[in-house]
């Protein structure tokens, strides 16, 4: 696997009331958040603290802020910065905080046949993966790993367009066994 390091940070925030007492609260989170292990730390340490359960919905990034902004949760824990400060300026949240971070790497087989391996300039990186038409997947699900990547690949002036590029449509999970079984390349977060 290849590592490219880039960026980001998860974030939380509420759009209901502050410290309003509720016997569940309703969390929307990222499928990565899951992944990671953190729910499982968290949660039961929350519930124990305050008596309140917590339900969670995981989606990626777009669908929980669509969850939001529907009112169907109550707190959202998400990596997005931007979607999450336009969310809030919209008028569906109230308050954003940032409670951890977590960054973004270029995945890819290991014979790197693009070869990427020790660059530090992601733009670079897509460009030349684009260029040789190397095999990539894309989680394709407006998840923010899927807006990090598009980020990317608008800021290098690149359209990912052609058979080599593959919109999983899934979840980090999926995303990264296709990747694997496929000698593809990735973007993914180290959460």
């Amino acid at each position: 696997m290849l590592f490219i390091r880039l960026f980001s940070l998860a974030a939380f925030f509420l759009f209901a009331a502050l410290g309003a007492q509720a016997d569940e609260v309703k969390l929307g989170t990222t499928t990565t958040t899951e992944d990671s292990g953190l729910l499982a730390w968290l949660i039961p340490a929350y519930e124990k603290k305050t008596g309140e359960k917590v339900r969670v919905t995981l989606g990626g990034t777009g669908q929980v802020l669509k969850f939001g902004r529907n009112g169907d949760i109550d707190v959202i824990l998400s990596h997005s910065k931007s979607d999450e400060e336009k969310f809030i300026a919209d008028g569906f949240g109230i308050a954003r905080f940032e409670v951890m971070y977590n960054d973004f790497i270029i995945v890819g087989p290991g014979g790197d046949p693009a070869k990427i391996r020790g660059l530090t300039n992601p733009r670079m990186a897509f460009q030349k993966i684009l260029q040789g038409r190397y095999l990539f997947v894309s989680r394709g699900d407006e998840s923010g790993t899927h807006r990090a990547e598009q980020k990317i690949w608008l800021d290098a002036k690149l359209l990912p367009e052609g058979n080599w590029y593959m919109r999983a449509g899934a979840g980090m999970a999926e995303v990264l066994r296709i990747a694997h079984e496929r000698g593809a390349y990735a973007i993914t977060d180290r959460a």
